[in-house]
C-alpha cells in the first residue's frame, strides 16, 4: 500500500491530539488516598539521658568491682586461720594491724592468763602482690597477699602456707599492750652476771654482777658502790625482806632458797621438796610487803608446766598457802602489796594474785630493750636493763596512770 505524505501528516496530528487530551484527563482524575509515614512510638524504657555530663557507662544497676591493692592493707585484721604470725608473737596469734606510715603490729594472747604479745613490724610492697615484713627478732620475710573482696585477706608465707584474715573496725582493747613511759635512767657501767634479780632495800638497788658471786649496790641517787662478795654459795638474789636477801644456790641446788642478812647470817630457808613436797625448779621470787608471804615461780621436776607457789614462811615448817598453774615463764618478779609483777621476754605483766589473770601487759618504747629485773616500790617501777656491750642501766618507768 502506498501512503501519501498528506495522509501521514493528518494521522500524526490526530495522534498528538489524542495524547494531549488523555494527559489532561489524567491530571484531572482524583488520586488514591494514602496514609502519611507513621511516627515511631516512644520507647517505654528509653535509655537514660545524663544532662550533667556523659551518659553512664553501666546501665544495669550493678557497679563494676574495684580491685583491692597494697594500699588497702591499712587497717585492723582478725586472724581467722593459719600460722603466719606465730613467728612474730609469743602467744596465740589474734590480730594484725597495718598503719599508713609503713609500720604494723602483730597481736597475740595467752587465752588462759590473758597475757598479751604486741610485736611491732614494718612492711613494704614487693611488686603488685607481695608484702615484705621486717621485725627486730625475725628480720625480713617476703609474703604474697590477695584479697577476696575488700574485707577478706589471704597472706601466703615463703613456705607456701596460707593465713586468712577478716577486716575489723579495730583491735579490741583487751588484746592491746600498754606502753610504759621512761622517767629516769641510772647508768651503772657494771655488767649483770646473767643470773639473779633486781632488789631494793629502801635505800639502794642490788643485783648480781661478775660471775654471780658478787653483789653490786647502786643508791637511788645513782651512786655505784664497789661489788661485795655474796654470802656462802647462795649468791643469786631473788627477793628482799626487811633488808634481808632471799638467795638461791649458785651451784645448782635451785629447789632451796635461803634468807640472809646483809652481813651473811642465815635467817631462814625454804626447801620446796622437803618443806612443801614439791620439788620445784625455782625461776623467780617476790615477797608481799604487807603480808610477808613468799611467792616463787618454778617448774616441778618431771612436769612441763610452770606454777606459782604462795608460801607462809612465818611458821615452821613452812606452809604452802596456794599452788597455782601459771605457765608463762617469768624472768623476775615483784610484789607491791596488791599485785604481782613479772617480766617475760620484753613484756612486763601486772597480775592479779587472786585470779592469776593478767590485768595489763606493758611494753617499753624500744622493742629491742629486754628488762631482766623488776622492783615495784611505793608506786614506782624500776627495771634492770642489761646490755653486755654497754653495761647495765636501772630504768624508772611509769604506766601513765596516777598512783592511788
Amino acid at each position: 500500500m502506498k501512503c501519501r505524505p498528506n495522509s501521514i501528516l493528518r494521522m500524526m496530528g490526530a495522534t498528538m491530539t489524542t495524547l494531549i487530551v488523555c494527559s489532561a484527563c489524567s491530571f484531572n482524575e482524583p488520586q488514591p488516598q494514602t496514609d502519611p509515614d507513621p511516627i515511631p512510638n516512644p520507647n517505654p524504657n528509653p535509655d537514660p539521658i545524663n544532662t550533667n555530663g556523659p551518659d553512664p557507662v553501666n546501665t544495669n544497676g550493678v557497679e563494676d568491682p574495684i580491685e583491692s591493692g597494697f594500699e588497702d592493707l591499712v587497717g585492723a585484721w582478725r586472724v581467722e586461720s593459719g600460722f603466719l604470725l606465730e613467728d612474730y608473737v609469743a602467744y596465740t596469734p589474734a590480730y594484725l594491724e597495718f598503719y599508713d606510715d609503713g609500720s604494723a603490729m602483730a597481736f597475740g594472747q595467752d587465752f588462759v592468763t590473758k597475757a598479751n604479745s604486741c610485736e611491732p613490724l614494718s612492711y613494704e610492697a614487693a611488686g603488685e602482690e607481695g608484702v615484705i615484713f621486717n621485725s627486730y627478732d625475725e628480720g625480713l620475710t617476703v609474703n604474697l597477699f590477695r584479697f577476696d573482696g575488700f574485707d577478706s585477706l589471704t597472706v601466703v608465707g615463703a613456705d607456701g602456707s596460707e593465713s586468712t584474715f577478716s577486716r575489723t573496725e579495730s583491735v579490741p582493747i583487751e588484746n592491746v599492750c600498754a606502753t610504759l613511759a621512761i622517767e629516769d635512767e641510772i647508768p651503772v657501767g657494771v655488767e649483770w652476771s646473767g643470773r639473779g634479780e633486781l632488789e631494793f632495800d629502801g635505800d639502794s638497788f642490788w643485783f648480781n654482777s661478775g660471775d654471780g658471786k658478787e653483789l653490786t649496790r647502786v643508791t637511788a641517787a645513782g651512786v655505784v658502790h664497789a661489788p661485795v662478795p655474796a654470802p656462802q654459795s647462795f649468791s643469786y638474789i631473788h627477793a628482799m625482806q626487811d633488808q634481808d636477801f632471799w638467795m638461791q644456790d649458785h651451784a645448782g641446788g635451785n629447789e632451796t632458797t635461803k634468807r640472809f642478812t646483809l652481813a651473811g647470817v642465815e635467817v631462814d630457808s625454804v626447801d620446796t621438796e622437803t618443806d612443801l613436797g614439791i620439788d620445784a625448779n625455782l625461776r623467780a621470787a617476790a615477797v608481799d610487803p604487807v603480808s610477808g608471804e613468799f611467792w616463787v615461780q618454778g617448774r616441778p621436776r618431771g612436769e612441763d608446766d610452770y606454777r606459782v607457789l604462795q608460801i607462809d614462811t612465818s611458821t615452821e615448817p613452812d606452809e604452802l598457802v596456794d599452788n597455782v598453774l601459771f605457765d608463762i615463764v617469768l624472768r623476775s618478779m615483784s610484789h607491791d602489796g596488791e599485785y604481782l609483777w613479772g617480766i617475760t621476754g620484753n613484756r612486763i605483766l601486772q597480775i592479779d594474785p587472786a585470779t592469776f589473770q593478767v590485768i595489763t601487759t606493758y611494753v617499753l618504747p624500744a622493742p629491742e630493750v629486754y628488762p631482766v629485773g623488776i622492783v615495784v616500790e611505793d608506786g614506782k617501777i624500776f627495771l634492770l636493763i642489761s646490755d653486755f656491750d654497754d653495761g647495765t642501766t636501772i630504768m624508772e618507768v611509769s604506766t601513765g596512770l596516777a598512783s592511788t
